[in-house]
């Protein structure tokens, strides 16, 4: 009789593979590390067939048959998640404090949260916007218990979840390109994309001016929107009322940014591994 697949070796097995390392899967899952290898195991075990090849150092990566499982294993969770949230067998009770930026809140978690508090109604989950210096220092400071920011230069914890490409942005049909200096509207100083934008236009040699200032992502997209400005975003948040610029229009080269989820040490409720795992399965699905 062939052994059926354990959705929670599923679970180690997709933190192994987003994150590239053991070590790091670990801390999303709140489990210690021997605990992850040893699902890893069990779970090649039951598909008889090595999942992971170890790299140099502590990376590791799929092998053809791990590429082949990680399809189905998603696709396994999502359906699981589904089930559950339909039929309220996940309910949990105590109180969550999420931390993150208004784009993200805007762009990635709607879905998610909903979700989350359907499955979870027992759950009080509060929600910090602020930028990603802010938030990670209200963690540091007890105040959330999961922080989704962009990784930080100066700190290198937190559990990968998604790269994203930056991505000049403007009005469709109604940009400002022939504008000199360029006009551009952000949220203030602290800002992530706002320092990309300006470093590779000095970079460049370009002359801007900072044309709107707003204190949230919604003031912003109105005046790019409208056609006043040009601004910068993930690539796949630009939704349809805005389009990519790029070097054919003469916008400078932008780097990638990481975002990254941290787990306050402190924070050991079962509902706060659950969010951090729902956060990163809808991360990995997520498209403009």
């Amino acid at each position: 009789m062939k052994p059926d697949l354990d959705i929670d070796l599923l679970r180690a097995f997709l933190a192994v593979a987003e994150t590239s390392s053991f070590t790091a899967a670990s801390q999303r899952l709140g489990r210690v590390q021997s605990a992850v290898s040893a699902q890893i195991k069990k779970l090649e075990q039951a598909v008889g067939a090595e999942v992971f090849s170890r790299g140099r150092g502590r990376s590791v990566s799929l092998t053809g048959p791990g590429d082949a499982l990680a399809s189905y294993a998603r696709r396994m969770l999502a359906l699981n998640e589904e089930a559950l949230a339909a039929v309220g067998q996940r309910s949990m009770a105590g109180k969550v404090r999420l931390g993150t930026t208004d784009t993200y809140a805007q762009s990635y978690l709607p879905q998610v949260l909903t979700l989350f508090t359907q499955a979870n109604p027992g759950i009080e989950l509060e929600v910090l916007c602020k930028n990603s210096a802010e938030v990670l220092s209200a963690m540091d400071r007890d105040e959330i218990d999961l922080a989704l920011v962009t990784r930080q230069h100066d700190r290198s914890d937190g559990v990968l979840i998604r790269r994203e490409q930056l991505s000049w942005a403007t009005a469709r049909d109604r940009a400002p390109l022939d504008s000199s200096p360029i006009p551009l509207a952000f949220m203030p100083e602290g800002c992530a994309f706002r320092a990309a934008a300006l470093a590779a236009f000095d970079k460049a040699g370009r002359p801007w001016r900072m044309a709107f200032h707003s204190e949230g992502p919604a003031g912003v997209r109105a005046a790019v929107s409208a056609g006043l400005a040009v601004t910068v975003l993930p690539r796949s948040t630009l939704g349809p009322m805005l389009v990519p610029l790029g070097i054919q229009d003469g916008f400078p080269t932008l780097p990638s940014i990481e975002i990254v989820v941290h787990r306050n040490p402190r924070s050991q409720l079962p509902a706060v591994t659950r969010l951090m795992e729902d956060i990163a399965t809808n991360l990995v699905f997520f498209a403009a």
